[in-house]
């Protein structure tokens, strides 16, 4: 029985994988399949009640003058993650969970990775001028489409969680996690998160004007190249 625990528990951890759905999904039928063979109870395996109090964890960047792309792509990678970032004097901190600080930070530099990369490529194929404000509204451009993107994935895995759930009730079945329950553990958890967050920083995100709007049109067009999955730092 227990190696039969530990393999539900590691298909839960791959059932919680936001960037790969369809792993997910496998992972979660069979995880359920194993849970009512045996007739375990799914509480035992509910990590999200483990879920520490929210405090402020480490740093996402170390940087007393970071860029506001960089702060805008840390807030929305900790706000779709349930946790919160702000600049300090030492740069972005990030306010959560241990384990939401740990996906947001690899991210983080994953996607950093990316973008400057591809700002590096856009110059040497001369379709960027090398200036401070061409790679900058450039990086932008790339981070709004980025939100964009993240916005409207968590929109459709909430749509497509709730319709596996009816369709499981429907046929006789219990959901891995009550749908409306965990969303709104989640969003109650958030909003703790946020109120620690306006407590103790001194900033949230940032804006600022766009100083080449061809530039930041062309992030914008190049910000669907970018690999929302966790990636290998040192390729």
């Amino acid at each position: 029985m227990k190696k039969i625990m530990e393999r539900i528990k590691k298909l839960l951890d791959l059932a919680k994988d936001k960037c790969n759905r369809h792993v997910a999904e496998a992972a979660a039928q069979k995880a359920q399949q194993l849970i009512t063979e045996h007739n375990l109870r799914v509480e035992m395996f509910d990590e999200d009640s483990k879920r520490e109090d929210p405090h402020w964890v480490g740093f996402l960047l170390k940087n007393s003058s970071p860029q506001v792309w960089e702060v805008n792509l840390a807030c929305e990678l900790s706000r779709h993650n349930y946790g919160a970032c702000c600049i300090f004097r030492e740069g972005v901190k990030f306010c959560g969970s241990q384990r939401d600080y740990d996906v947001v930070k690899w991210l983080f530099q994953w996607i950093c990775k990316q973008i400057h990369d591809l700002c590096t490529q856009e110059i040497e194929n001369e379709r960027l001028e090398d200036t401070f404000k061409s790679r900058n509204s450039y990086r932008q451009g790339i981070v709004e489409t980025i939100t964009v993107r993240l916005n409207r994935a968590k929109e459709e895995a909430e749509r497509a969680a709730k319709i596996e759930a009816m369709v499981a009730e429907l046929d006789g079945k219990y959901a891995l996690v009550p749908v409306d329950t965990a969303s709104q553990n989640l969003q109650d958890y958030l909003r703790r998160v946020l109120d620690i967050a306006l407590r103790g920083a001194s900033s949230w995100g940032a804006r600022s004007e766009v100083n080449d709007q061809n530039a930041f049109s062309a992030g914008m067009r190049d910000g669907h190249k970018v690999d929302l999955n966790a990636g290998n730092l040192n390729g």
